[in-house]
């Protein structure tokens, strides 16, 4: 049996959750963030005051060391839940000391943009602290809180007791809060000589009239019964009458518990408080000795007369709630005035303490929770009658305080010089929960204890456990919780759409918790529809990448501590192993040793970084596996009723696209037009072969689904129209030989296994589903007659002319190959490793014999001024898209500095991508060593952009070095604006260095060595390329194989990875990270899903790998 615990898992899990929330929460009030460069807020963090707290910051330091102690011990509690032993914990305290300290750093550095808030060395130190002690708290107090539930759970007067000990140890560390504790005797004499600090009656700064002195004053006698009682049920136990001996010990105590107060910087001191707390006590004692002997004697006339001391409290305790929040008046009557004042309000929680000293904060705090407590009770009063469900009885108090703290609030809108508070909802509701659940537990003690017999000398019957473990690890859902809060903090920041990416990342991680299966539909349909680069200007981070770590953190929570067998055929994984071997070498090749960090260089490829951007396809698939994984559906249906459509509804969307993009700009049937299509994939500002990629490998996976389908032939035929077409606008040469690679591939596998007349592939009573011979011949056909007639329209066109161009371009990319294989920078082991992931660009940029620098621009700072430093690239051009009004007159203006005479071009084209049409443009001359000029241009919309939505054209505005070679241009203030002074250019100050900006050129060559099996020997090695062809030479073999035996699925994605490959022929399809992604998404998933026994039972199931599925090759 696992050893027992104080609390259930789950009590552990949402708590933990709520600590750190309530740490971030609290430490980022009142998040009004400024407007500070990411340059200057680390400036002023490595800056930051490393001296201790003094005196005046004590009480901050202890609010911060006991903010974060719940952290501490509830994320102890989770991690080393139903586990014992030195390594456990040493393990557990490790990381949750790690957490902590990642978590003050991090809310620490997000102060810099916070008003009146600095990071501060002190704060880092009590948060640390916190963490650390509640940690060991945890450790220290788990086997005694495991006795003390299990205590109270019980019925009996030790349950009682120990609840009562405990409320009387809070009362008494509740005294000296905020724990400001004198350390030396000059503190403390200082605080003897202070007339404000004590008094032999009061202090002369105490309350002595008013509703609210005389409820404060009230309360400190209420807080003090409890302790009475325990103070009573101890004398009583030691057969010592209570009252007798009780009240000068109830004196004493008050008195001691007062003096205490002078041990703390912030607290008072005052004789009256004595006499309170002493009078408390002494209630205290009076109700043990006079009583009820047994508590449940109270339930049954309370419950008689329930609602009717309802009906007459409830009455005086609004009215005392009333003169509590309204002070009685004076009120008015003025909407419009309450409307104002309403939309000044800030709606957030607790905002208007941060405003305030710590000890009025917590002091507001406690009286507010006392106000709403009788709710609480009586919601308890009202279900004696109408007894309730535990959950539906919460429920009913909760909302209660809320509604009653809601009616309180709106009320001050109305009263003449009161504000409302958003804290006191969350007050009032938690209060009530409060006192609602601490008398449903006195009920049920009580309850037990009338029906138990006062000594029945019977042993008890051992406990049963109070919990059971999950499947799931809890260091693998720690680590799923903290990278979904730290993906969803960078969609909220995120430059563009946060306001619609936040929700959806929400909604797409509840989804995928609730069914895994989604995430196989959504990605593939996301890959060619979501890319907002052009208007973010970031290229090694995207949205889909968001997406995916949204995935890894479910699939992180919901992975089984036992995963079982791979998901893949024994000749599949050895080279799958391989090749990640080989990419996390070359990986770190490229990133070790790491260079200096230069943020400003991040928006080219010509980074080390690049190596991260291109690993990140082969990851994405891995991860998409594993999801399939955790999956509880057969691998079968999972590729062909979840992957396959999702991929279907990508290529619908990236279809819908490309026609909007032909209509838009050179026009639908315009095949004369130089004009290349782009897509959604924004990675082909540099060129490249993405799109044509894309709709190969999606058209294979589509008639690999729609040939299943009842009109399979039809659907089949609508796909291969649309993609035939938009492959032909690609005038990629790759792209229509990869098309025919597909429809042919297809056609001759379906044509093999109908004549075959083999069984589909299955095993014993669950075959995989295939269609009739003549309904599979049909669907195969339909494609090729398709293509036939979409490529009769394009005799004598742009395409047609590039075809014939295919010898003379042969010659020149064999050139560029040994050239690129040339480039000077490897290594003697490059040939067996590779020269690091991604390293072409930046080694092109280096070595190449022309001299060409692809990219010479980036951001920096100088002066303390954010610069855009602009040299002089192959065609380079610096883009933002802009959207003024058409027929707008604008005027542009630009603060720029030369040493050397040059010229900034300036062009406001039409532009989706890299090619323009209409255009507006300038240059602007700067002079030699002429220091820093401001320099215009007025130009109008006039004619352009005029379209109708959604065929409107889009804007950009484009900037290039037109001077002397050498020359380099530092522009620091781009305006362009109306004759209203409407700014039309976000980040104009390059203050977020190349946010909204995005570069593009027309020297292609310089990115890509453009072949597929070349890019990965530069980049791997031998190694790399031995991993590659092994690979997909398995898994094509697999899929064919299966293909032969009937297996349409597997017909169409083999098909579909051969068009992809023919494509990598003659350039280098994985260079775009989304193609890495969809190529070895339908490699692995349609290995792993068209597998043998794919059909029999849940991903995670041991039943779906039987002994026939080792297939060898």
């Amino acid at each position: 049996m696992a050893p027992r615990e104080p609390w259930q898992y789950s009590t552990c899990v949402i708590w933990a959750w709520l600590s750190l929330a309530g740490a971030v929460y609290l430490t980022l009030l009142p998040f009004q963030f400024g407007d500070v460069t990411l340059q200057q807020a680390w400036e002023t963090y490595r800056n930051m005051s490393l001296t201790g707290p003094g005196a005046s910051g004590r009480a901050q330091f202890m609010a911060n060391l006991f903010m974060f102690m719940p952290l501490g011990f509830f994320w102890a509690a989770w991690l080393s839940y139903g586990q014992r032993g030195l390594g456990v914990a040493l393990r557990a305290f490790l990381a949750v000391a790690t957490l902590g300290l990642l978590t003050t750093a991090t809310v620490e550095f997000l102060q810099v943009w916070l008003p009146f808030r600095h990071p501060a060395g002190a704060d880092i130190a009590g948060n640390f602290t916190g963490a650390v002690a509640g940690a060991l708290a945890w450790f220290a107090l788990r086997e005694p809180l495991g006795r003390w539930a299990r205590a109270l759970s019980r019925p009996g007067p030790q349950a009682l007791q120990i609840a009562l000990a405990i409320y009387a140890a809070a009362y008494v560390a509740a005294g000296l809060v905020p724990f400001d504790l004198v350390l030396s005797a000059d503190e403390l004499a200082r605080r003897l000589q202070s007339a404000s600090a004590w008094g032999l009656w009061t202090t002369p700064d105490a309350c002595t009239a008013g509703l609210r002195c005389y409820a404060w004053l009230t309360l400190e006698v209420a807080a003090a019964i409890p302790v009475g009682l325990l103070l009573g049920y101890w004398l009583m136990g030691r057969g010592i009458a209570p009252l007798l001996a009780g009240i000068p010990l109830a004196v004493a105590l008050g008195a001691a518990l007062e003096l205490l107060n002078l041990l703390t910087l912030s607290g008072i001191t005052e004789g009256r408080s004595v006499l309170l707390r002493a009078l408390g006590i002494t209630l205290g004692l009076i109700l043990c000795r006079h009583g009820p002997a047994r508590p449940d004697a109270l339930l049954d006339p309370l419950g008689r007369r329930a609602l009717l001391i309802v009906a007459l409290a409830t009455p005086l305790y609004l009215l005392l709630l009333l003169g509590l929040n309204h002070g009685l008046g004076p009120y008015h009557a003025d909407f419009a005035r309450a409307w104002a004042q309403f939309g000044e309000l800030r709606l957030i929680p607790f905002y208007y303490h941060y405003h305030v000293p710590e000890i009025v904060a917590l002091r507001s705090t406690a009286l507010h929770l006392a106000m709403y407590l009788p709710v609480g009770v009586l919601a308890w009063l009202w279900q004696l009658r109408h007894p309730l469900g535990q959950r539906q009885f919460y429920t009913l108090a909760v909302t209660a305080g809320v509604l009653t703290a809601l009616a309180m609030e709106t009320g001050k809108l109305f009263v003449e010089n009161a504000r409302p508070d958003p804290a006191s909802l969350v007050l009032g509701g938690l209060a009530a929960w409060g006192a609602a659940a601490t008398l449903a537990w006195l009920t049920a003690t009580s309850g037990a204890i009338r029906q138990r017999p006062e000594a029945d000398g019977a042993p008890e019957p051992p406990a049963a456990p109070r919990f059971a473990l999950t499947g799931e690890s809890p260091w693998h859902q720690a680590t799923a919780g903290l990278l979904l809060l730290f993906t969803l903090a960078l969609a909220i920041s995120w430059p563009v759409a946060a306001w619609a990416l936040t929700p959806a990342l929400i909604g797409y991680a509840g989804l995928l918790l609730w069914r895994p299966q989604f995430g196989l539909l959504i990605i593939p349909a996301l890959i060619p529809t979501l890319d907002l680069g052009l208007y973010t200007g970031r290229l090694y981070l995207s949205e889909l990448d968001l997406f995916l770590a949204a995935t890894l953190a479910v699939v992180l929570w919901r992975w089984p501590r036992r995963p079982g067998r791979s998901l893949l055929a024994t000749a599949i994984r050895w080279p799958l192993y391989l090749l990640l071997a080989s990419t996390l070498i070359s990986l770190a090749l490229t990133l070790v040793p790491p260079g200096r960090i230069d943020l400003g260089q991040l928006y080219h490829y010509g980074h080390q970084w690049n190596g991260l951007r291109v690993a990140k396809g082969l990851f994405g698939a891995l991860l998409l596996l594993g999801l399939m994984r955790i999956t509880p559906l057969p691998r079968r249906e999972q590729l062909e009723h979840w992957c396959l459509p999702g991929v279907a509804l990508g290529l619908l969307g990236a279809l819908l696209i490309i026609l909007r993009e032909r209509i838009t700009y050179p026009g639908l049937l315009d095949l004369d037009s130089r004009y290349r299509i782009t897509g959604f994939f924004t990675d082909m500002h540099v060129g490249g072969p993405s799109v044509e990629t894309y709709l190969v490998l999606a058209l294979g996976a589509v008639l690999a689904w729609g040939a299943r389908k009842r009109f399979g032939a039809a659907l089949t035929l609508l796909a291969t129209l649309g993609t035939g077409y938009a492959i032909a606008v690609t005038y990629s040469r790759g792209g229509y030989l990869g098309l025919v690679v597909v429809l042919l591939l297809f056609l001759a596998l379906a044509l093999v296994a109908a004549l075959r007349r083999r069984p589909p592939a299955g095993e014993g009573d669950h075959p995989a589903p295939a269609p009739g011979r003549g309904h599979l011949v049909a669907a195969a056909l339909a494609p090729v007659l398709a293509v036939a007639a979409v490529a009769i329209p394009f005799a004598d066109s742009f395409g047609e002319r590039r075809l014939g161009q295919v010898g003379q371009d042969m010659e020149q990319r064999i050139s560029h190959w040994q050239g690129g294989l040339a480039l000077p920078g490897g290594t003697a082991f490059s040939p067996m490793v590779g020269r690091g992931l991604g390293s072409f660009p930046e080694a092109y940029r280096i070595g190449n014999p022309q001299g060409v620098l692809p990219a010479n621009f980036g951001f920096t700072r100088n002066d303390g001024e954010s610069l855009l430093r602009l040299g002089q690239g192959a065609s380079l051009f610096l883009n933002q898209r802009v959207s003024p009004p058409t027929g707008t007159p604008l005027q542009l203006r630009a603060r720029v500095r030369s040493a050397a005479p040059a010229g900034l071009g300036i062009y406001l084209c039409e532009k989706p991508v890299r090619h323009s049409f209409e255009c507006r443009n300038t240059t602007l001359q700067l002079p030699e060593g002429s220091g820093w000029v401001t320099l215009g241009w007025s130009t109008t919309t006039e004619g352009m952009a005029d379209q109708a939505w959604p065929f409107q054209r889009g804007l950009v505005l484009s900037l290039s070095n037109r001077g002397r070679d050498g020359a380099i241009i530092d522009v620091a203030q781009l305006s362009l604006t109306d004759p209203e002074g409407r700014e039309y250019l976000r980040n104009g100050d390059f203050a977020r260095m190349g946010q909204h900006w995005y570069m593009s050129t027309d020297n292609l060559d310089t990115w890509r060595l453009e072949n597929q099996w070349l890019e990965v020997y530069f980049d791997q090695g031998a190694l790399g390329v031995i991993a590659f062809v092994w690979l997909t030479l398995a898994g094509m073999v697999l899929l064919v194989r299966r293909g032969l035996r009937g297996d349409v699925t597997a017909m169409g994605i083999a098909a579909a990875l051969a068009g992809a490959l023919t494509v990598g022929l003659f350039s280098t399809i994985f260079f775009s990270e989304r193609i890495t992604l969809l190529f070895y998404l339908l490699l692995l998933l349609g290995v792993a899903g068209t597998a043998r026994g794919s059909k029999l039972g849940p991903a995670g199931a041991t039943a779906m790998h039987p002994p026939g599925d080792r297939e060898r090759v």
